[in-house]
């Protein structure tokens, strides 16, 4: 790994201070520099949504970076889209999006990539001013029961119908940002967002919507997912990440935030592994990527090296997981495969171990000590914050055990250097861990 990277990948080495280098095999999809704002996967077919770049599509066996179709909806800010089986035979699109002059209706679907039609009678400007969210389900010929977490309301369309129907009005205070179903839950409906003075808003249905449960979620609710042969255990981003193992009576946080942006949760039943994904919340800006395999008790950063924030995360029917940033694209990958490589560069870095130099602030000099389980050509380098290499500390075999150095706050050629933040690497042969040292003079 070349360390002379942009500093916004050197500040995001900084926030997972022990990462090995090599990343995971990402399939990349294009969209770059579109302003991707949300993507969709359904029924073998691709859609991304933009900042007033339009609404894209593709299919899934298709999916390289020159066949993505446009099909409107050039200058708008779409918000969500929701590709879905429509007919025995066809498929559409929805998209919901933000009204303006140009575009003044709130959803507007195309059925098999025409050109936009406006779908939105029946909900009202008085109640929203934008689409957050759209899913639904199928039936085994047409497109089934659609709903829309709209602001200040949840709307629901049957397949046939012309008008949507609102489920659920929230408070002046609520606002109704995301509603989940599956497929494999007939009947299930999760709807969150926040609401009254509490901010707390969690509604679950059995029925499609017809009646509603109250739950007490521990936070805001900004996104949901849910696992299990009677959907009892919830997956929830707020403030932090939840787990219900009880269909929502109790709650425990399972991944606190304080130093990320959680974005999007979601459970893949075929590996039964929750992934949670969003951005460096320090320096935003850098995709942040995590899974577990024991339903949240323990999380496995997957290193991505994408300076891009993860906006939205879906799973096609296969298995395999989508993520699209801003400006990078879209990206999709096996997880099994990606599970494997993170684990075996896990079990690579257990070899070795890079411990924060001592004392650290330091003037002018300062230890740092690494551990080898296996001899090894080690090398130790000094690197400043824009990259560039200052100090080569180590550059031999080293055998098995505990070693230190002293690093006296000088370059190569004996200079003293200025106050500021060092970065300390170690790398021993393709991996690498680093360490933020600050030089006080």
């Amino acid at each position: 790994m070349n360390i002379k990277h942009p500093i916004c990948w050197l500040i995001f080495l900084l926030t997972f201070v022990s990462l090995a280098a090599s990343q995971i095999p990402l399939e990349y999809l294009g969209l770059k520099n579109q302003g991707v704002t949300t993507i969709g996967v359904n029924y073998g077919i691709l859609a991304a949504g933009t900042n007033r770049h339009g609404v894209y599509w593709q299919t899934v066996s298709q999916t390289f970076d020159t066949t993505w179709n446009l099909i409107g909806l050039d200058s708008a800010e779409v918000f969500t889209v929701y590709p879905h089986k429509s007919g025995p035979l066809g498929w559409a699109v929805g998209a919901g999006i933000k009204p303006d002059s140009s575009y003044t209706h709130f959803i507007y679907c195309s059925f098999m990539g025409a050109p936009f039609e406006p779908l939105d009678t029946g909900i009202s400007d008085s109640l929203i001013n934008l689409i957050h969210e759209l899913d639904g389900f199928a039936d085994p010929s047409i497109c089934g029961e659609t709903y829309a977490a709209a602001g200040g309301a949840l709307y629901r369309r049957n397949f046939g119908d012309s008008v949507w129907v609102p489920l659920y009005t929230a408070t002046i205070e609520g606002n109704v940002q995301t509603v989940k179903v599956r497929d494999e839950y007939p009947g299930l409906v999760m709807v969150g967002g926040v609401e009254g003075f509490a901010g707390r808003l969690l509604l679950r249905s059995l029925d499609y919507g017809n009646t509603w449960d109250w739950l007490s979620p521990p936070d805001m609710v900004s996104d949901i997912d849910f696992a299990g042969a009677l959907a009892d255990t919830i997956f929830l981003v707020g403030g932090n990440v939840y787990r219900s193992s009880d269909a929502g009576i109790s709650w425990t946080e399972i991944f606190n935030t304080s130093w990320i942006y959680i974005k999007k949760v979601i459970y893949d039943p075929i590996t039964s592994t929750v992934f949670i994904a969003g951005s460096d919340a320090i320096v935003y800006g850098n995709a942040i990527l995590f899974y577990s395999r024991d339903l949240g008790n323990s999380w496995i950063p997957i290193p991505l090296g994408i300076a891009d924030p993860i906006i939205d995360l879906d799973m096609d029917e296969s298995g395999m997981i989508y993520f699209a940033t801003p400006d990078s694209g879209v990206y999709r990958f096996n997880p099994v495969v990606v599970m494997l490589e993170t684990d075996r560069q896990n079990s690579l870095t257990e070899n070795f171990q890079l411990f924060q130099n001592y004392p650290n602030p330091f003037n002018p000099e300062t230890v740092i000590s690494w551990q080898l389980a296996v001899g090894n050509e080690v090398q130790l380098k000094i690197y400043d914050l824009l990259g560039q290499e200052v100090r080569t500390l180590v550059n031999e075999w080293h055998e098995a055990g505990y070693h230190s150095v002293n690093w006296d706050g000088r370059d190569q050629s004996g200079n003293s250097l200025s106050s500021g933040i060092y970065l300390c690497q170690l790398t021993i042969n393709d991996f690498q861990q680093i360490r933020k040292m600050l030089l006080v003079r």
